[in-house]
């Protein structure tokens, strides 16, 4: 692994940085323009091999097929009042190879100051999975994190700004793309987490509402994002019995006082001590401080407070979530919402709430998908991206290298498989077909990639597989022959 971080116009940047204090008029600079790019990372094969077994990240269910080179990049988009541009940055994932590359985009879930993908927080690594599929990966930090100057703090959960730096991110990576002689096809893939699928569905919704002569999405897909969260969301949260994560609903009444203006004179008219003292320490762009939180939101709130939010729905906070909900309005991308039903931080009701409301409004290629009936927030993440990679497989355009990959491909297309019936509750059936006369290896994975079931088949064979004693939830069958491997999502339900 190439570690060495190589900055190309930097002297620019800082130019620009001095000249303009890391902002500036909106006529002064272009949205997405590029204004620094460095080399973080150079994966070769057995490095990204190395890299998923640091992190147990099965291969079998996002196979390595090209080499990851990772890039930081910076450039101008929209602070978050829009009445000035400011630096954001994130990274581009760049597939070792030669093809004209589907760009994917993923949108990260919360983080706190420092821990963005550019500056390599937890989540940065998931762009690894899809590069090496052959994906060109865009993954914003979002304004306020990275490259975006301190005294500017992260607009949490504000639709407009996770759009604006997530499309400029993607402007930003075409002009990267042009100068460097990238080829781009024109598929673009939208996915995200949490936050990350609040921030999908608003650049959803702003390319498809205001870009779509710029932007045409292939496939949209969203994990567990708080897409409602003037009714699900505060409904859950302002109870004693929520367990919904304090730093969550802190996050966000910080950053809406900080962006609206109007939730409070004084931190101490809604926070009870000394939480008063502390939120606005704990959320402080240019210096944070964290400090302890309660287990229970709800208690760091004056009563009073809460009371007013639950009770009037023109108070400045109720407005301020209406303003950022986002199911309002009818997709016509192809559009996926995923779920866990036990998700303690952001309930699976958003998903139902959005998905009910689109298909009302028109939309017409709408699904909501629980993955796991047990999962909560946390270990709801890894199955939701993969059966999106797995989606968007799919429908992504082929890259064809060389003769031996056409004859994959084609062997690869000659299969029949039926895996029936899916939901699946006590027995699972498989029926093959294939040119070939090998043999063919069965194996059911659970979503960690662990092998539960193993079996093989003849060319032409049915086989019942008994699922009883498994848990519910998200499986996979691979049937592979010889090089030759087809992944098939199955759900085991009771």
């Amino acid at each position: 692994m190439n570690q060495n971080i190589t900055p190309t116009g930097l002297l620019g940047a800082l130019l620009l940085l001095l000249c303009f204090f890391s902002f500036s008029p909106i006529s002064a600079q272009e949205r997405g323009e590029l204004v620094a790019d460095s080399l973080y990372f150079d994966y070769d094969l057995d490095q990204i091999d190395s890299l998923y077994q640091t992190l147990g990240l099965p291969s079998v269910l996002a196979p390595i097929e090209y080499g990851v080179k990772v890039y930081r990049l910076v450039y101008w988009t929209p602070a978050p009042k829009g009445d000035s541009l400011t630096l954001a940055s994130g990274l581009l994932f760049l597939p070792d190879g030669d093809c004209l590359w589907p760009v994917s985009s993923y949108q990260h879930g919360t983080n706190y100051y420092g821990n963005a993908p550019s500056e390599l927080g937890s989540e940065w690594v998931l762009g690894v999975p899809f590069a090496t599929g052959g994906y060109l990966v865009s993954m914003p930090d979002y304004v306020g994190y990275g490259a975006t100057p301190d005294m500017i703090g992260h607009p949490y959960l504000h639709a407009e700004t996770e759009a604006s730096a997530t499309i400029d991110m993607l402007r930003a990576v075409r002009n990267w793309c042009e100068d460097e002689g990238v080829g781009l096809s024109d598929q673009l893939f939208l996915g995200g987490y949490s936050q990350g699928g609040h921030a999908t569905i608003a650049t959803q919704r702003s390319m498809e509402q205001d870009f779509s002569e710029e932007f045409s999405i292939t496939a949209s897909a969203a994990g567990s994002g708080p897409y409602d969260l003037e009714g699900t969301m505060v409904n859950y949260i302002l109870t004693d019995s929520s367990e919904a994560d304090a730093f969550f609903i802190a996050f966000v009444v910080m950053e809406y006082q900080r962006l609206y203006g109007n939730l409070w004179d004084n931190p101490s008219e809604a926070l009870v001590a000394p939480y008063d003292t502390i939120l606005p320490r704990f959320f402080d762009p240019a210096n944070p401080i964290p400090g302890p939180l309660p287990d229970t939101a709800i208690r760091m709130f004056q009563p009073a407070f809460v009371q007013a939010v639950k009770t009037d729905s023109m108070h400045p906070a109720r407005v301020a979530m209406r303003e950022n909900n986002l199911f309002q309005w009818s997709p016509q991308t192809p559009t996926r919402l995923s779920y866990c039903d036990a998700d303690e931080l952001v309930p699976f009701q958003n998903s139902i709430v959005a998905r009910d409301s689109f298909l009302a409004r028109g939309a017409l290629d709408i699904t909501a998908i629980s993955l796991d009936p047990t999962l909560g927030h946390e270990t709801c993440a890894l199955p939701m991206i993969f059966n999106t990679k797995y989606w968007f497989d799919g429908l992504k355009d082929s890259c064809v290298v060389d003769s031996g990959e056409v004859n994959q491909l084609l062997a690869q297309s000659a299969w029949e498989v039926n895996v029936y019936p899916n939901p699946a509750d006590e027995f699972l059936t498989i029926d093959l077909h294939t040119p070939s006369l090998q043999a063919v290896h069965v194996s059911l994975l659970d979503i960690t990639g662990r092998v539960k079931m193993e079996t093989r088949m003849a060319v032409h064979d049915r086989v019942k597989l008994n699922v009883r004693d498994l848990s519910p939830g998200t499986y996979w069958i691979l049937i592979r022959q010889n090089e030759n491997l087809k992944r098939l999502p199955v759900l085991i339900v009771r």
